[in-house]
């Protein structure tokens, strides 16, 4: 599941790092959201050099600039920055594999 799935306060994020042992309730929001990157960042370089993995060689492009999109995503998200400063990164991304309609969606000022 994306990141940004989990929640839209850091109290959500917060319950489930505390949940999955990741932080400790006493944690304050921006020890919680560093060990939650912490840990985000570890499994996908695990992802990314487990030998049985293919990585991106399997992948269309397609599925890359997917794939890119949706860890620009997960880092806003545990970065707590503003949404509206990735919009244009992530139309461009989109408009990369031909999807105007999702940059569209995102940038409307990029159509």
């Amino acid at each position: 599941m994306p990141l940004p799935s989990i929640g839209l306060t850091v109290d959500d994020f917060r319950e489930v790092a505390v949940l999955g042992q990741i932080a400790n309730p006493s944690d304050s929001d921006e020890e919680v959201l560093a060990k939650l990157q912490v840990m985000y960042e570890k499994m996908r370089d695990h992802k990314n050099n487990d030998p049985r993995s293919s990585g991106n060689n399997d992948m269309t492009p397609e599925q890359i600039a997917l794939d890119e999109a949706n860890h620009l995503l997960d880092t806003t998200a545990l970065t707590g920055a503003k949404w509206s400063a990735i919009r244009s990164k992530l139309a461009e991304i989109y408009k990369s594999v031909g999807r105007n309609d999702m940059a569209a969606f995102v940038n409307p000022k990029s159509s």
